[in-house]
């Protein structure tokens, strides 16, 4: 197990366990409602931590498959939002997401993942792959201004047209795409990160 993971599983297990976020973001929610999917469709969660965004998939009446490094964060998620073990993928997404088959999925999300990720391009064309003709995927991307730090080291921040030629040059229509800033509860510190909804 790398340092990266272990730090994650200690995390989940310590903290998160006890403490996990049980409401979505937002931008998640309303973007969701934008593209109006059908019961039934299929999602992919890239990055699902203990399952925030599982929780409301769920709710909505979606097949959801999670996909984290952490085996801790799975297993809350599993216990918290009773998600089949055959839907809990636990991969380091650094080698890429081969696991699936390409058009396979109606939405994908990977929120508050690429900003770790070395190579985030590999994923993002992965995530291309992997969606029906016509299916949506909803990113988000650490900006410049951020100032948060994490469980794991941030690789990766974007000014807005990086954002904008990262998901065209991949073949993917952009539909939506904002940016989100305040002040982190926490420590004051800023958060501040763009966010797209796009289409293959």
């Amino acid at each position: 197990m790398s340092y990266v993971i272990k730090e994650w599983d200690d995390f989940y297990t310590l903290y998160r366990n006890s403490n996990p976020l049980r409401w979505p973001d937002i931008n998640v929610v309303r973007l969701v409602k934008k593209v109006r999917l059908p019961k039934d469709s299929k999602v992919l969660d890239i990055g699902c931590g203990e399952g925030r965004h599982v929780r409301f998939f769920t709710e909505e009446g979606y097949s959801v498959f999670c996909v984290d490094a952490s085996e801790a964060a799975l297993n809350v998620c599993r216990v918290l939002y009773g998600i089949d073990r055959e839907h809990l993928i636990n991969i380091n997404i650094e080698s890429g997401l081969k696991i699936f088959d390409e058009g396979s999925f109606d939405l994908i999300l990977c929120w508050g993942v690429l900003h770790y990720i070395r190579n985030p391009e590999r994923i993002i064309k992965d995530i291309y792959n992997m969606l029906k003709n016509g299916a949506f995927a909803i990113l988000s991307f650490t900006s410049l201004r951020d100032e948060r730090s994490s469980a794991a080291h941030i690789c990766n921040k974007y000014e807005y047209d990086e954002v904008i030629d990262l998901v065209k040059n991949i073949g993917f229509k952009l539909l939506n795409i904002g940016l989100t800033e305040n002040s982190f509860f926490t420590d004051n510190k800023i958060e501040s990160y763009y966010w797209v909804l796009v289409e293959k």
